[in-house]
Parts: C-alpha cells; sequence; structure tokens
C-alpha cells in the first residue's frame, strides 16, 4: 500500500488520499470527496491503445471511464518498471445476473448501448490494435492445446471438428472492427438502472463485432448456469439484448446466423484459459455442451429478431 500512496502523489501531490485494494492491481482512491480507479496496466503498447480510444469514445458522447491526467498533464506514469493509470469513478455497478427480471427489462437497454458504442469505435482509426482472427485462435491456437490436455472433455474437440468446415465458411468472412472484448456485465455500469457507462478497455482489438455481443450472453449463463430455473430464462434474456443491439445497429443475415457458432467459440477459449483449474474448467464444457446441444432453441431466439 505505500508503493499505492507513492504512485498517486503523481495526481494528488501531499493531499489527503485513502486507497482501497478492489482487486489484484486495481485499487479505489478517495481524494477531496471524489473517487478514482488506479490501475496497473500491462504493455505499454495496448496501453497507448486504449488511451487513444478512450478520448475518441469520450469526444464522441459515449459514456466511458475517464482518463485523469497527472499534475504534470501525463496520461500515465511509469513506476518501479509498471505503468499506472488514473480513472474517475463511475458510479453505480454491473447489474445483479440472478434478478432475472430486471435483466430482461434491461436487456434491449444494455443491447441498445453495445450497439452505441460499436458505432463510434467502428469510426476510430488505429493501426497499433491487435487483430484477432476468430477461426485461427479457435483452431490454430486452442484446439491444439485441448488435444494435448489430459483433463480436457475429447467430446469438446470432437464436436468442434465436427462443425469446422462450417464455422470456417460462417465466421471467417464476418466483418470485423474495433471490439471491446471483455463486455461482461460487471464492466457495463448502472445506478437505479440508469445505463452510466463502460469500463475496462484493456482488451481493445479488431475482431468481428458480434463477439461483444455473445460474450456479453454467455458470460450471463455462466452465473445463471448452475440453476436450471435461472437457466431457462437465458434465452428471453438474450433476445432482448439481441434486439435492442439490432435496433440502433443493424446485425446483418450472416452474423445472426453465425451467434451459434461464436458462443462456441468463447466457450473454446474458456476451456483453453481454465484448463489447469478444475472447477472452471468443467463448468465451461458443460455451458459449451449445453450451448451444443440448444443449437435450435438459440437460432430461434435470435431469428426472431430478424424477422421485425
Amino acid at each position: 500500500m505505500e508503493d499505492i500512496l507513492e504512485i498517486v502523489n503523481f495526481w494528488f501531490e501531499d493531499k489527503d488520499v485513502t486507497a482501497t485494494e478492489i482487486k489484484a492491481n486495481v485499487t479505489k482512491i478517495h481524494c477531496n470527496n471524489k473517487s478514482y480507479i488506479l490501475k496497473e496496466k500491462g504493455s505499454i503498447k495496448q496501453l497507448l491503445v486504449e488511451i487513444h480510444v478512450l478520448k475518441q469514445l469520450e469526444e464522441k458522447g459515449v459514456k466511458v471511464q475517464k482518463l485523469v491526467k497527472t499534475s504534470n498533464s501525463k496520461k500515465y506514469v511509469f513506476y518501479k518498471e509498471k505503468y499506472y493509470c488514473l480513472y474517475k469513478y463511475i458510479a453505480g455497478s454491473g447489474l445483479e445476473i440472478k434478478d432475472t427480471e430486471n435483466l430482461k427489462e434491461l436487456g434491449s437497454t444494455i443491447g441498445e448501448e453495445i450497439a452505441n458504442l460499436h458505432q463510434v469505435l467502428n469510426s476510430v482509426n488505429n493501426n497499433e490494435l491487435v487483430k484477432r482472427d476468430l477461426y485461427k485462435v479457435v483452431y490454430g491456437w486452442a484446439l491444439p492445446i485441448l488435444e494435448k490436455n489430459e483433463y480436457v472433455h475429447q467430446d469438446v474437440i470432437r464436436k468442434m471438428n465436427q462443425i469446422h468446415t462450417a464455422f470456417k465458411e460462417i465466421v471467417h468472412p464476418l466483418r470485423e472492427q474495433i471490439i471491446h472484448r471483455d463486455m461482461h456485465l460487471s464492466n457495463v455500469i448502472f445506478k437505479d438502472n440508469e445505463f452510466q457507462g463502460f469500463i475496462d478497455f484493456e482488451l481493445l482489438e479488431s475482431n468481428v463485432r458480434v463477439f461483444d455481443l455473445c460474450y456479453c450472453c454467455t458470460s450471463i449463463l455462466s452465473e445463471l448456469y448452475s440453476d436450471e430455473v435461472l437457466r431457462g430464462k437465458w434465452q428471453h434474456i438474450i433476445s432482448t439484448i439481441f434486439e435492442g443491439y439490432n435496433k440502433q445497429n443493424i446485425l446483418m443475415k450472416e452474423e445472426l446466423q453465425s451467434i451459434w457458432y461464436v458462443m462456441l467459440s468463447i466457450q473454446v477459449i474458456f476451456i483453453t484459459y481454465f484448463v489447469q483449474l478444475k472447477d472452471l474448467l468443467k463448468l465451461n464444457e458443460e455451458m459449451f455442451f449445453w450451448i451444443f446441444a440448444n443449437k435450435e432453441a438459440i437460432e430461434e431466439s435470435i431469428e426472431r429478431i430478424a424477422q421485425k
């Protein structure tokens, strides 16, 4: 904590500051009756991309976390071989996912806000951005790792091989743009059911735009999955999210057809990340099989949007 107070000095020199750790690398700072978030960052290249994109989003009126400059007007500091940024704290919280009735009510708003964010992100230029080919991530990176791992259920690999050709034909040609890439609902801040803003732009990349929507939906499923009654409400929730998105930013027929495949790809990525963590591996495998088995129902709830 001593280090944190030293780092915060770059912004609030000799002022009375309190610091509370939220999680590793993230600290809530309180100074002069205002709250801020201090974050330790990763690579300088990705940090500069984030700073550049946040500036453009803010200028174009998108509600996002705002960077606070140091007392020397710098956007980040370098301290003991690490980079740090300070953001204004957005009051509010992520929605309670198990309150499914409220989530149904706000699903359209969530979709609309993601659509608005995407429209502005699509106009942002950044040559330094990580470009991600989802097909290669799944079939060139994830599956080879899973094939070598004794703990992974072999049916995950078999089923992905079974849909290999269709996946390539459907996902590979999809339009790509800058996406948030970490679109779970903890990063979509609400207060009294009013949208306040998006946070956590560390993973910005170029990818298929429906990835953010699918990531949002599978992250909701992961919270509801273990309760059969709540899980049964998931399809209604995601149809409201897609509907809201489509109101603001029309989804192409090809994108709607890809949703099931992109959801499976997200599960494969999570299975690969959690390959050494038994409980999380098992949950994500179960979700993979459930999504795989519910192709028709998922596609039906999405297809309704195209017909409106």
